[in-house]
């Protein structure tokens, strides 16, 4: 199937074909709240599963771990809609200069 077919066919169905590559200030910090949160849930709770279930309460790890691996399928379905090869590399490059922008790339 074409993207004109494409196009046709949305038209069709009363919408309009269009991508907009953009991220609001909302948007962005909903994203940094998301990332955040479970991390600070799980530094702040491990004292306490230790000292009220002991050692077996290490196995919650586990569930937690899965939930921010859904959380990074998130992170990568935004990101695979922002493609650039080696983004920090080219903002920084933008910005400041390339030996920069070498020294940022190689550090992240």
């Amino acid at each position: 199937v074409s993207s004109a077919e494409d196009a046709e066919l949305l038209a069709a169905l009363g919408y309009e074909q269009r991508f907009d590559r953009k991220v609001s200030l909302w948007a962005n910090f909903a994203l940094g709240f998301v990332y955040l949160s479970p991390l600070v849930g799980i530094v702040s709770l491990f004292a306490l599963g230790l000292s009220t279930a002991g050692g077996p309460s290490v196995f919650w790890i586990a569930i937690v771990g899965a939930g921010q691996f859904l959380v990074a399928l998130v992170f990568g379905e935004v990101v695979s809609q922002f493609p650039l090869a080696g983004g920090l590399y080219q903002w920084v490059r933008r910005l400041w200069n390339g030996r920069y922008a070498w020294f940022n790339a190689w550090t992240y």
